[in-house]
C-alpha cells in the first residue's frame, strides 16, 4: 500500500513539470547564444565601434563555454591627474567605462555597464544594470539602443560626476 495517494502528489507534480521545463529553457537560451545571437552582438558592436570613431573598441571573455561576455570598451588612459610624492610624479590612469553582453548560468544575457575609474581615487567599480533579457529578445535595433543609453551615461559621467577632492583617496 502506498504511504501517498496520486492525488496527493499532484502538486509536487506539477512542479516537477515546472523544474524540467526551465532544465529546457535555459538549454535552448543557451543554444540560441552559441548559434546566432554571441555572433550578433559582437557583429553589431563592430560595426558601431567602426562607424562612430572613438577610442573604444570591442572584446570578449570566452573562457568559460556558457558563462560568456562581449564588451564595447573605452581605452584606458591618462587621467591628467598627477600623484605627487617623495618618489616623485606619477600620472594616474582612467579607465575606461563599458558596456558588456554576459550570459549568466541560467542562459540568460546580462546586459550592464560600468563607469571609468580614476586609479587610486575611488576604490570600487560603479556599475548599472541595463537589462536581462532572453538571447533571442536581442536585436541590432535593441543594441544600437544599448550602446546609445550607454554613451550617454559616458557623457554624463565626464560631465558632471566627480569626486569630493580630499577624500576618499586611496595613499598608496
Amino acid at each position: 500500500m502506498a504511504l501517498l495517494e496520486d492525488f496527493q502528489l499532484k502538486e509536487l507534480q506539477e512542479t516537477a513539470k515546472e523544474y524540467q521545463q526551465a532544465l529546457r529553457g535555459i538549454k535552448t537560451r543557451r543554444n540560441d547564444w552559441q548559434k546566432n545571437i554571441k555572433k550578433l552582438i559582437k557583429r553589431t558592436l563592430t560595426e558601431i565601434s567602426e562607424k562612430i570613431e572613438l577610442s573604444w573598441s570591442v572584446g570578449d571573455y570566452t573562457h568559460k563555454k556558457n558563462l560568456e561576455s562581449i564588451y564595447l570598451s573605452f581605452e584606458n588612459i591618462q587621467s591628467g591627474i598627477t600623484k605627487l610624492s617623495e618618489e616623485g610624479e606619477g600620472e594616474l590612469i582612467k579607465y575606461g567605462g563599458y558596456l558588456c553582453y554576459s550570459q549568466a548560468s541560467n542562459g540568460k544575457i546580462h546586459v550592464w555597464m560600468e563607469y571609468p575609474m580614476i586609479e587610486k581615487i575611488k576604490d570600487i567599480e560603479e556599475k548599472k544594470v541595463v537589462a536581462v533579457m532572453s538571447p533571442m529578445e536581442i536585436s541590432s535595433e535593441i543594441i544600437l539602443s544599448q550602446v546609445e543609453s550607454f554613451l550617454k551615461e559616458m557623457v554624463r559621467w565626464e560631465r558632471d560626476y566627480r569626486e569630493i577632492i580630499g577624500f576618499k583617496i586611496n595613499a598608496s
